[in-house]
């Protein structure tokens, strides 16, 4: 899509979806990321697997996954409506941020995966339920509460 572009990482243990992706799917490697609609039409979704080979593996893994989108600091003024520029209207903590809505599939046996939200601090708030989506996990980000952080389990096979 003109000015709208995308960036995607596929790789074993990391993918991620950079840009403006709202409404589309992504198929990496059989892991599929689909962001829902965000306030700019953008966000920013990783996962990756800190322990273990691969996130479609038949070993166990564990890891992050980070989903981010617009964000600003409480009482930030912008100085035009293009948000090019908020000069000296920095405003103050705690940063706002977007809570991006998304549907992860990974392609393993839902039984083997564990889902948390977490806290700014890494601390699990949240389970996030995964669901059997024809024989693969499946779970929704942005249901847990306002984070940007999550954390996965696989466990073996």
């Amino acid at each position: 899509q003109s000015g709208r572009g995308v960036l995607t990482v596929n790789t074993p243990a990391t993918k991620a979806v950079v840009g403006f992706s709202d409404g589309r799917v992504f198929d990496l490697g059989g892991v599929v990321i689909e962001p829902g609609v965000t306030r700019q039409g953008w966000s920013t979704i990783g996962i990756t697997a800190r322990d273990g080979a691969s996130l479609a593996g038949n070993g166990a893994a564990w890891g992050v996954i980070v989903a981010t989108g617009d964000q600003e600091n409480t009482g930030q003024i912008w100085k035009d409506a293009q948000r090019t520029s908020v000069g000296r209207n920095w405003g103050r903590a705690p940063v706002l941020i977007e809570v991006i809505p998304a549907t992860i599939t990974l392609p393993v046996a839902p039984a083997r995966v564990s889902v948390w939200a977490l806290d700014a601090s890494g601390n699990r708030m949240a389970e996030v339920p995964v669901e059997d989506f024809g024989g693969k996990a499946r779970f929704r980000l942005g249901d847990s509460g306002a984070t940007l952080w999550y954390e996965f389990f696989i466990g073996p096979e």
